[in-house]
């Protein structure tokens, strides 16, 4: 249940839309975080991202046969079926979903760009990644602008000049930056197998 709950938020969190320019890719995928970013007063675009800003990153591998943990989901919730009450453990689930081809084919195009792999999820379904910005925007065809939240930008107008206000409140201000892309491109290679 909690495998198929996370499957839902990452559906939610990524609005796929077509792309009619002349991109690499068919798809233009928009990040529906970022896209939030605009109608939020609390947050303020401060630039673009410095190229040698390290940004980590998730990939989301597809997952296969999620119509079918959904009728097994449905099955073994009705009080009525022969398998209600038969939940599956973690790992029947990791087999019904995973997608080997498609973690390996991820995995090898993070290591064309020299990619920092931090972790993989047991089934492959997620890729916890590190990189460059520079590299990172050349892989997804992106660029990425640098955010902070507003209240912690106007903190800095209410301190006085001393230099040790100053520097502590540049401080908090950096760890309240952060960094994201509008839209991202994937290589048509991996367009079946990421999201």
């Amino acid at each position: 249940i909690i495998l198929l709950i996370s499957i839902v938020l990452l559906k939610i969190t990524i609005i796929l839309s077509k792309d009619n320019s002349n991109s690499k890719s068919k798809y233009n995928y928009i990040l529906y975080e970022t896209s939030r970013h605009d109608n939020r007063p609390d947050i303020t675009y401060l630039d673009y991202s410095d190229n040698n800003t390290v940004h980590e990153f998730t990939v989301a591998i597809k997952q296969h046969n999620i119509s079918l943990l959904s009728d097994l989901l449905l099955d073994i919730s009705d009080i009525e079926s022969s398998n209600y009450g038969k939940h599956l453990s973690q790992t029947e689930i990791g087999r019904y979903v995973s997608n080997p081809i498609g973690t390996e084919a991820a995995m090898n195009w993070l290591n064309e760009y020299d990619i920092n792999i931090i972790s993989t999820t047991v089934h492959g379904e997620y890729i916890t990644c590190q990189g460059t910005i520079d590299v990172i925007s050349d892989m997804f065809q992106t660029t990425f602008h640098r955010f902070a939240l507003s209240s912690y930008n106007s903190m800095i107008k209410s301190f006085d000049n001393s230099e040790n206000n100053q520097r502590a409140s540049r401080l908090d201000t950096e760890n309240q930056q952060f960094n994201r892309a509008y839209k991202y491109y994937l290589p048509d290679h991996l367009i079946d197998y990421i999201h």
